[in-house]
């Protein structure tokens, strides 16, 4: 018999801001919502800032969008 997808866990999609205050490129990462304390981290493209940071750690000025994707199995 049949049951159809199964829910699996939800993906977040954040959008924030470039952590230069002289930079005003939007940075985009994406998490799954199993992972309790996630960090993101990487090299803005336009200014060539690193950065690595958790998500906890985030003001909600930095965050221009958060979304949610259910994933199926």
């Amino acid at each position: 018999m049949w049951m159809g997808p199964t829910f699996d866990y939800t993906r977040v999609h954040l959008k924030i801001r470039c952590f230069r205050d002289s930079c005003d490129n939007v940075l985009e990462h994406e998490y799954p919502s199993y992972d309790w304390n996630p960090r993101i981290d990487g090299k803005c493209s336009k200014c060539g800032h690193e950065y690595s940071i958790k998500v906890a750690g985030l003001s909600e000025s930095d965050i221009i969008s958060r979304t949610k994707e259910e994933v199926y199995r």
